[in-house]
Order: C-alpha cells, then structure tokens, then sequence
C-alpha cells in the first residue's frame, strides 16, 4: 500500500493543500468534485513526495474535528 496518498473529507480547494502543507512537501492535492454541477463532493486526495510526511499527517490530524476551523 502507497501510504504517501491520503483520502480525507475536507471542505475547499485551498484548505486542502493549506492544512496538510505543514507535514511536508505535497505532489499534489485535489479535492473531489461533481461533473454535473463542479461543487465540491466534501472528499479529497493529498499525495506526499515522501511517506513519512503522510504518516505524520496521519497521526496529526487522526481524529480531528475540521469543523471546530471552520
């Protein structure tokens, strides 16, 4: 399993890139949208150059509430 690609549940575009940044150097991070529409779908894909950083992610962010940022 390729632990540097994380799939988490987020709410925009830059707040994706911007909340996972601090573990580590990011591929690329994209939020999922509808075809039909182009809203967010509320899911999105972070990919880590290295896996540690995502594991560090992981661990950091296991279990946090993105509301209480919103």
């Amino acid at each position: 399993m390729d632990t540097s690609f994380l799939f988490i549940i987020l709410f925009g575009d830059s707040d994706l890139k911007n909340l996972f940044k601090y573990f580590g150097n990011i591929k690329s991070a994209k939020i999922r949208r509808c075809k039909d529409t182009g809203r967010p779908l509320g899911c999105g894909f972070v990919d880590f150059e290295n896996p540690d950083d995502a594991e560090r992610a992981i661990a950091g962010l296991n279990g946090l509430n993105l509301t209480d940022f919103g």
